[in-house]
């Protein structure tokens, strides 16, 4: 069931083997992947070897970020009873992107970018990259309307209020059909999906 260049085979950047939908994890050394799939795997057996610290580390930022969308999500729909509860949801969902988001946000870019740089990039990889930065674009856009939201709500109207927190939606709806986009071809390319 494993997938292999035969013979020597084709080699991609630094030696690593290149074959087609071999993904991310195909794309390192053989020495640093895991699974049945690895590198003088006999008959299936798991050949062990160093953890790619990176993808995940990448991964763990995409399941944070999540996570941190969802949470916000939830506590935008609260706000949406009142101006009272509008202005508790201004405040949590400031502190949040600014304690948590943004550094996920940041983290997630930096993990990615070390990921595309060590990996030879497909057609797909790079629909993938444009998909995941237009997402992470709209996120940071985002964060820049509830930073303006609660620096400024005392003296925002209930229909300025109201605006707002519709571009907050509009975010959602923009950024998360690319974002899940992104993740299914990562999947895709790490062979988890057909």
């Amino acid at each position: 069931h494993c997938r292999r260049a035969p013979g020597p085979g084709p080699r991609g950047v630094g030696g690593r083997v290149a074959t087609r939908g071999s993904g991310l994890l195909g794309a390192l050394p053989a020495a640093t992947r895991r699974g049945p799939c690895s590198a003088g795997d006999n008959a299936g057996s798991q050949q062990e070897g160093p953890v790619n610290g990176w993808h995940a580390a990448h991964l763990v930022a995409l399941g944070i970020w999540g996570g941190i969308v969802l949470a916000e999500g939830v506590v935008e729909v609260v706000g949406m009873r009142g101006r009272a509860a509008s202005q508790v949801t201004a405040r949590i969902h400031y502190a949040i992107d600014l304690l948590f988001e943004g550094p996920v946000l940041l983290a997630v870019l930096v993990t990615g970018a070390v990921l595309a740089w060590r990996t030879p990039l497909s057609t797909v990889h790079w629909v993938k990259i444009a998909l995941a930065l237009f997402a992470v674009g709209i996120n940071f856009w985002c964060i820049g309307v509830v930073v303006g939201r609660h620096r400024r709500f005392a003296s925002l109207t209930d229909r300025a209020v109201t605006v707002a927190t519709r571009r907050v939606f509009l975010a959602v709806k923009l950024g998360l059909p690319a974002a899940l986009a992104a993740v299914y071809l990562g999947l895709r390319l790490g062979g988890y999906v057909p």
